[in-house]
């Protein structure tokens, strides 16, 4: 991607921006950002940032790992993280060759996989792995046990 991006600026004239220096990386603001965009996908909102900043002029370390520590835990970490395995896993709801046949029940799959149960409840990968392999041939007591494997 990187090879074509640079032969359209160079096609055009342009050169790519210089890389940013190692203070510039380090501005509270810029890691509070980094940190949001590659934990969760989304950016921090204007009062996270500035509870953020006031934390971090107080204590910086310690206002660092409140915040990784807020973002593992919340939801949007496991969407995030469970899209990745669903990539790996070539999730689709439809069969996409010549005959587009959709598969109407797939979004079970995706909500197993993001919302439910694998990442938000930290499921152990070992159990995940079992549970993707087997899918409904383990054996569930309850009904409502066979729903969340």
């Amino acid at each position: 991607m990187d090879s074509f991006v640079l032969a359209t600026l160079e096609q055009n004239g342009l050169q790519p921006a210089a890389p940013a220096e190692p203070v510039t990386l380090l501005r509270p603001v810029t890691l509070l950002r980094r940190l949001h965009f590659d934990l969760i996908g989304l950016p921090p909102t204007p009062d996270e940032t500035k509870a953020f900043l006031a934390a971090h002029q107080a204590h910086p370390q310690p206002a660092i790992a409140a915040n990784v520590d807020a973002l593992l835990a919340s939801p949007q970490f496991g969407e995030r993280f469970g899209q990745h395995w669903l990539d790996v896993a070539r999730y689709a709801e439809s069969s996409g060759k010549d005959v587009n046949a959709l598969l109407p029940q797939a979004w079970r799959y995706r909500d197993y996989v993001i919302v439910i149960d694998a990442f938000n409840a930290d499921k152990p990968f070992n159990r995940f792995v079992k549970e993707q392999i087997a899918g409904d041939l383990l054996p569930a007591k309850t009904d409502e046990l066979w729903r969340d494997i």
